[in-house]
């Protein structure tokens, strides 16, 4: 009797301890990542609710060190060195805190990822950052707070964090030329495809660099995709920009040919807006 007692004590000891209870969380974690450039940034934070309170000079005090978001600390991680609020950060992951104010933030990377909720003061020696940034007035109201990139361009982007009424947006950029490089040469040396060679010629081209090896790129993924005349309306432009308008002209006017037979209206107003442009550059 004893033993099966004792048993029944285990057994039950047992479902208590793996018992796992799950329940909806009211700041629910998540996690956002965007590619600029070539460089990979990643940002985990936790996302509470207004529930109609106020959220700013009530829940969050201005002027008071916040963890921007909910439970542990917001963390950032970028892939490549970036500058972040025009200062420089090596690559790494980073807290994430800020400072709300009326009109704007105080916003710092700090190096400690793993401090839950916000310290009562930063350690000087582990910011990384202290940037600020303007806080905006928007509509409609968000009601969870929202972390997010916004402006995306190849060499930058803007952090923006918004919540109830108000939106902060922190700049980053990225310098991608030397990795773009690096991607180019390897490529090359290698069994290019029609699309390697095309994004190498735009890619020079886009940068003023090496126009004639861009056209020389781009002559190549026209031999493999004769009909592409995206590619083809790239090449005219690369021609135009070596001062060979004639040549320019006769390309653009092959590439809106077929882009008249495909009925893609983007690069039929394209190729007619640079033959006419070319046009009255040949008679200057």
């Amino acid at each position: 009797m004893k033993k099966t007692i004792l048993s029944a004590a285990i057994i039950f000891g047992l479902a208590f301890t793996n018992a796992q209870v799950k329940t909806p969380q009211p700041s629910p974690a998540a996690s956002v990542t965007q590619t600029v450039g070539l460089t990979e940034i990643t940002v985990d934070y936790s996302r509470p609710s207004a529930k109609e309170r106020k959220i700013f000079g009530d829940i969050v005090p201005l002027g008071s060190l916040w963890r921007t978001g909910a439970n542990s600390a917001t963390s950032i991680e970028f892939s490549t060195e970036v500058k972040f609020g025009g200062e420089s950060v090596k690559p790494g992951k980073y807290a994430i805190y800020t400072v709300p104010r009326g009109d704007q933030w105080e916003v710092y990377l700090y190096s400690d990822t793993e401090v839950w909720g916000a310290p009562k003061e930063l350690d000087k020696k582990l910011v990384v950052v202290a940037t600020k940034a303007p806080s905006q007035k928007m509509e409609p109201r968000v009601e969870s707070f929202t972390i997010g990139f916004d402006d995306l361009r190849d060499k930058s982007a803007n952090l923006v964090m918004a919540w109830e009424n108000t939106m902060v947006k922190v700049p980053i950029a990225v310098e991608p030329h030397e990795e773009v490089m690096k991607s180019i040469k390897s490529t090359m040396s290698k069994d290019p495809s029609a699309n390697d060679f095309a994004a190498a010629g735009t890619y020079f081209y886009q940068n003023n660099m090496e126009l004639k090896t861009a056209l020389e790129y781009m002559t190549k993924a026209l031999d493999a995709s004769p009909k592409a005349f995206w590619h083809m309306s790239t090449k005219a432009e690369i021609q135009a920009a070596l001062g060979d308008y004639k040549g320019a002209m006769k390309t653009a006017e092959e590439a809106l040919g077929l882009a008249k037979e495909a009925d893609y209206a983007a690069y039929i107003q394209k190729n007619e807006e640079n033959l006419k442009k070319w046009q009255n550059a040949k008679k200057k």
